[in-house]
């Protein structure tokens, strides 16, 4: 189940950046904004221990 703080900015309190420890916590907000700003959209399906689509929607120029 996703949470409104699914396209948040993440701030990482260990900040190594060791892909080990994970990502930046920036990808879907930047993702997100920079589709608005050309008019789309982002929609995200998650299922646990099945995955995540993530769908970027763009108008048609």
């Amino acid at each position: 189940m996703l949470t409104g703080t699914t396209f948040l900015i993440i701030k990482r309190i260990d900040k190594s950046h060791n892909r080990e420890a994970g990502g930046s916590g920036l990808g879907l907000a930047i993702v997100k904004r920079v589709v608005e700003l050309h008019g789309g959209r982002v929609e995200i399906d998650s299922a646990a221990g099945k995955g995540t689509a993530v769908t970027v929607f763009l108008p048609a120029m």
